[in-house]
């Protein structure tokens, strides 16, 4: 699947690629569900606790605010990656121009880091999560699988 799409990505059929998106959505969810209905007929009541708790699709970032490590990281792929996409695509002449750009957005994410570690640090870091009444969680959870 994955290499279809990535063919059809290489080759500029953007009509064959929504294609191959729409059937591996579809391919995706069947399995999903298949592997969901298997689960529930398995473990029953501890499966449906388990699936009040965590999101089906989207990934929750509740956690991020506990380790900061891996968001930082995704944030400095996001802000180096394409400045590195440049360096090989474009060659070495372009990326120097765009060098600024890569510095200032690493600042930037550093220095939301610090911010945020020093929050976390002085116990001043809090979610809406933590603060909601339960029935507020619930229907946040719900509206988000």
């Amino acid at each position: 699947m994955m290499i279809a799409m990535g063919l059809c990505l290489v080759s500029s059929a953007l009509a064959a690629l929504g294609v191959v998106l729409l059937f591996f959505l579809f391919v995706y969810h069947a399995i999903v569900f298949a592997e969901e209905a298997y689960l529930r007929e398995r473990f029953g009541k501890g499966y449906a606790r388990y699936c009040a708790t965590v999101n089906r699709f989207w990934p929750s970032f509740r956690g991020a605010r506990q380790d900061l490590g891996p968001s930082t990281g995704l944030l400095l792929a996001l802000v180096l990656m394409p400045w590195w996409r440049t360096y090989w695509l474009d060659g070495r002449d372009v990326a120097i121009r765009r060098v600024p750009w890569a510095i200032g957005g690493t600042i930037v994410v550093l220095v939301l880091y610090g911010v945020l570690h020093e929050l976390k640090k002085a116990g001043r870091l809090h979610s809406f999560l933590d603060t909601a009444p339960p029935s507020e969680r619930r229907r946040m959870i719900r509206r988000v699988l």
